[in-house]
């Protein structure tokens, strides 16, 4: 009898057992939905990330990639460097073109319409040089320096106002000055940094110099840390304004916003053991820190991001830190006063994150790589939503956009072990404007997202250009905000028929076909309507002159060759050569002259 109750109350036993795993394991799998009816309802798997296209380069890959429309047709191009290569690949992962470079590349790509000939140039940095390729990957121009350059990327932007672009260096390893080239490629001028110099860089480091109207009057800061490893803030006219006083160290890039609402804007930087963030002036408005028990600390290199995450008005910074005696990571949120919002604790090493909302519902998910093996993304209360195992990725931020223009969002990382690319589809992401082209989020790498997608990331929509960050049209006239801030148009003013350049193309023409709006660009109107009419009426006026009225021959010569030189430089195409034009024609005309006077 005793051992029929035993045997039954196992029985029952495993039964409660059986039940307890059955109900395990089914809310693991409720938490787990395929169906991706809700994006932050729980785990999504391989099932919502679909593999779109690997693209196999077979070198080693430096730096991070980035996304570009390089053709300006909406289809994005992605644009990888190893050594010595350029690639430029397709939307759908074939090969467009690749350049090879004599130089060692060792610097991030950057691009800007420096020639100003309607299409992007691409900006590469070599050991000691700086490249500048065409839209096709031809070079247009080298400038080498003596400096060593590094993983230090270039700022592009107008820093002397004159509505032509420059490009901004940082130098490294030595007690150089951060420099100033023109579009061309040529030497303009060296910064004078009072640099409180303490030794060479220690590492292979880099950042990019950045600008931002900091104290909101009008005009742009630049930003850059010195070869003293601190933060230093000069004038668009090349003074230095202030020097933040902490030892900085790292390779973090600089995250602006205004935190605080008061109009002006503050920098938060990762450097050793804190993230810092700066008031417009250099003080220092707090020091965020993780400390463990035995008072170590995390190392904070990663570049932070900022945005309001959640949509409550308010914005927040995301970055990673990493524990050096366990070799965990960890990606965390904090708030605008530098309190702790959410941490999501890796067991292994995390990249520098992402920032997008993939699903369309005004809150951003968090984008990176853990361990160079996974790849994981958060719902924007730090909880684990997406979830790859991927082997070989790099620790750079994934690029994010619609770059196929499917209407879904794709994610491009760089694999440096397998030599390789690899392309994900977002396939049930509603929301094709969100994205991140670049480390840092945009070209000026602010580390902040583009939320409309346009080029612009969303701190100087806000804070120089006044244009709206979720539309990138902001004023209707069916030209992006982009587009008419590249080409010095005003985004907020309706010119869609106008003709800056007056050749007989308004501004939706040329950007239709990918041209200059402000560069004259109708050669048959300037050659059939304007050059050779006057070419025969300056030749008749002056054959005229010279046979009957010999006394005033001279003075109607310099009239007309005044007239004439000044219609040669209102439509010349390349306005350095208008000298060489000059006396070209000059020389004809009196050899004309001469040869008149003479009979001949």
């Amino acid at each position: 009898m005793v051992v029929r109750v035993n045997k039954a109350k196992a029985k029952h036993l495993k039964l409660i057992t059986m039940v307890i795993q059955v109900l395990f394991l089914s809310s693991l799998v409720l938490y787990q939905p395929i169906s991706g009816k809700g994006l932050d309802d729980g785990l999504v798997g391989t099932e919502y990330l679909e593999t779109s296209w690997i693209t196999a380069l077979n070198k080693d890959i430096i730096g991070s990639p980035l996304l570009a429309d390089l053709e300006r047709d909406g289809f994005k191009e992605i644009l990888i460097a190893t050594p010595h290569d350029l690639y430029c690949i397709n939307s759908d992962g074939s090969l467009r073109w690749g350049a090879y470079l004599k130089s060692t590349l060792t610097g991030k790509i950057v691009i800007a319409d420096l020639n100003e000939d309607g299409k992007p140039d691409i900006i590469l940095t070599g050991k000691s040089s700086i490249i500048c390729l065409n839209s096709q990957g031809l070079k247009r121009w080298e400038y080498t320096t003596n400096y060593e350059l590094e993983d230090f990327t270039p700022c592009i932007f107008d820093i002397d106002g004159d509505d032509h672009l420059d490009i901004l260096i940082s130098t490294a390893k030595t007690i150089s000055q951060p420099f100033l080239l023109n579009r061309n490629g040529e030497f303009v001028k060296e910064f004078n940094l009072e640099l409180d110099y303490a030794g060479f860089w220690t590492d292979i480091l880099g950042g990019a110099p950045t600008i931002a109207d900091l104290d909101n009057d009008g005009e742009i800061e630049i930003l850059l840390i010195g070869n003293d490893y601190k933060l230093h803030c000069i004038s668009q006219q090349g003074e230095q304004k202030w020097i933040a006083s902490p030892t900085l160290r790292g390779d973090a890039l600089f995250s602006i916003a205004d935190l605080d609402n008061d109009g002006t804007l503050e920098i938060c930087i990762g450097s050793t053991f804190k993230l810092f963030c700066f008031d417009h002036e250099g003080g220092i408005e707090w020091a965020y820190q993780q400390k463990h028990a035995d008072n170590r600390s995390n190392f904070m290199y990663h570049d932070p991001c900022i945005a309001d995450i959640n949509d409550n008005g308010n914005l927040e910074i995301i970055s990673s830190s990493y524990d050096w005696e366990t070799r965990f990571g960890q990606v965390f949120c904090i708030d605008s006063t530098g309190q702790d919002v959410w941490n999501f604790n890796a067991t292994k090493p995390v990249g520098s994150p992402a920032l997008v909302d993939i699903d369309n519902d005004g809150k951003l998910e968090t984008l990176f790589t853990e361990g160079n093996e996974n790849f994981v993304g958060l719902n924007f209360l730090g909880q684990l939503m997406l979830y790859r195992e991927l082997d070989s990725m790099s620790k750079e931020p994934p690029l994010v956009a619609d770059i196929d223009l499917d209407s879904k969002l794709e994610i491009i990382i760089a694999r440096p072990a397998q030599n390789d690319l690899y392309c994900f589809e977002l396939s049930e992401s509603t929301n094709s404007t969100s994205s991140w082209w670049t480390y840092g989020g945009s070209y000026l790498h602010h580390g902040r997202p583009d939320s409309d997608g346009d080029f612009l990331d969303d701190l100087i929509e806000t804070n120089y250009y006044h244009t709206n960050p979720n539309k990138n049209d902001t004023d209707d006239d069916l030209l992006p905000d982009n587009w008419e801030v590249e080409y010095r148009l005003d985004p907020l003013e309706i010119s869609t028929y106008q003709d800056p350049d007056g050749d007989g193309f308004s501004n939706l023409d040329e950007y239709y076909n990918l041209t200059n709006p402000r560069k004259f660009n109708n050669w048959p109107l300037f050659y059939g309507v304007y050059l050779i009419p006057l070419w025969l009426l300056l030749f008749g006026v002056l054959v005229f002159s010279v046979i009957k009225y010999k006394t005033i021959a001279s003075i109607i010569k310099n009239v007309a060759m005044n007239f004439y030189v000044f219609i040669r430089v209102r439509f010349a195409k390349d306005i350095s050569s208008n000298n060489e034009i000059f006396q070209k024609n000059m020389e004809i005309l009196l050899e004309v002259e001469e040869d008149l006077k003479n009979g001949k």
